[in-house]
């Protein structure tokens, strides 16, 4: 027993002797030999691509309906309300009147940008033409897989208009406007009922945005509705009330020709306004990687400036889901490359003028292990739906001491030489 913890007293003492570690990665990696953790620093250079768009976001979720222009923003809504829900005698002889109830305010529980919000706006009311769906519909798509005819929706009217003027302070309101002459003529051609858009009637002299509340709102009675009045067989005026089916706003750039190009730029936003936002596009040569390789941890470094007295961004990395990623790609061409789903998300801290962090382990592990095509990735804000003053991001055309590289620490199998020397000047191991 007593040689057991003196062998035991042994043990703690060469441990604590034992020198520290110095893998980089920390203790998740494997120090046996062979296990040597190495690292990759991929820097501009023939092979990499950066590139930035202003792309659309879809803001189904949101819990508000913007409508109006904010600088060279423009935003639209629309709304859908299912029609074969109401009673039978509802029909465009018997239509009385009809109007939308919206709940309108101005507080901290409604996401009303106050400095966008002061003075009144002139809406028109339009009816929408094709079918389109809230968790898809943007400036220039309607559904997965097909585009509006005319970017921003197609639509006829407008059927009527009404004034929002400044928005109440405190609780709200319920407010209204009249579209009795658009249910009439839905109810008389049912087939061409896609729901109504609301825009501004001058939206070149517009320089408000509008908020209210949307279907996404917790309390119901806030959501919008559309109040149906009827006169029965009897004589007698009837009221139906139906919740929104379906709603959403889309956004579009003025300042964002689709013919701009901006792969020559030596610095592009990441930024987000009322559903359009500045998006950056990457790809890399990953050649000099061994196909062997294990990667442990691929993080995208970028100079950045924030803006000042600003708060943390959260960032999503799409993978591309199709070729054709290039420097001189125009605005119109990079929108409509098809991204697939966030495959990692974090946050970018604001920082003095200096290097951020993005974490591409997961993309960059697909790619080496040939579990999705290497197409290229877009960084985008997780959410674009609100507003975020942009973050201006340096790209390899930018400074010495501010161009962006792609570090990646790997590991090889155990007894694993590699003995090929670095043939291209834009790509350094350690």
């Amino acid at each position: 027993m007593r040689r057991l913890w003196l062998f035991s007293i042994a043990l703690l003492l060469a441990a604590g002797c034992a020198p520290e570690s110095d893998n980089p990665l920390g203790s998740g990696l494997d120090d046996r030999p062979g296990q040597e953790v190495h690292t990759l620093i991929i820097e501009p250079g023939p092979g990499w691509v950066d590139t930035g768009y202003h792309g659309y976001g879809n803001t189904d979720g949101a819990l508000t309906l913007a409508v109006g222009r904010v600088g060279d923003t423009l935003v639209r809504c629309l709304v859908d309300f299912s029609l074969e829900d109401l009673p039978d005698e509802v029909t465009a002889s018997s239509l009385y009147r009809a109007r939308v109830e919206y709940y309108y305010a101005q507080s901290p529980g409604i996401a009303n940008w106050r400095p966008f919000s002061q003075g009144s706006l002139a809406v028109g009311v339009y009816a929408v033409t094709s079918e389109w769906l809230a968790g898809r519909a943007t400036w220039l798509e309607r559904t997965a897989d097909e585009e509006w005819e005319e970017p921003g929706a197609d639509y006829t009217g407008p059927f009527s208009s009404f004034l929002l003027d400044e928005a109440p302070r405190d609780y709200g309101e319920i407010r209204s406007f009249d579209v009795t002459d658009l249910v009439r003529w839905w109810l008389a051609n049912p087939e061409s009922e896609f729901g109504l858009l609301l825009a501004a009637l001058d939206e070149g002299a517009a320089r408000v945005v509008k908020e209210f509340y949307s279907d996404d709102i917790e309390n119901s009675a806030n959501r919008p509705h559309l109040v149906v009045v009827w006169e029965s067989s009897t004589g007698t005026k009837k009221e139906h009330r139906l919740e929104a089916h379906q709603d959403v706003y889309i956004a579009h750039d003025l300042s964002q020709p689709d013919s701009a190009v901006y792969g020559s730029s030596p610095e592009l936003p990441l930024s987000a306004a009322f559903g359009t936002g500045g998006r950056l596009a990457f790809n890399f040569d990953l050649s000099l990687l061994p196909p062997e390789a294990t990667v442990n941890l691929a993080e995208l470094e970028l100079y950045a400036d924030f803006p000042g007295r600003d708060a943390a961004r959260a960032v999503a990395v799409h993978p591309l889901d199709e070729e054709g990623l290039t420097e001189t790609r125009s605005q119109g061409a990079l929108r409509r490359l098809a991204l697939s789903d966030a495959r990692v998300s974090g946050g970018l801290e604001p920082v003095p003028p200096g290097y951020v962090k993005v974490n591409l382990t997961a993309v960059i592990q697909d790619w080496i292990a040939g579990l999705t095509e290497q197409r290229g990735l877009v960084l985008k804000l997780s959410d674009e739906r609100g507003y975020a003053d942009p973050v201006a991001l340096r790209t390899q055309e930018a400074g010495e001491g501010r161009r962006p590289r792609l570090v990646i620490k790997y590991t090889l199998p155990p007894d694993f030489w590699y003995n090929e020397e670095p043939s291209q000047n834009n790509l350094t191991s350690e």
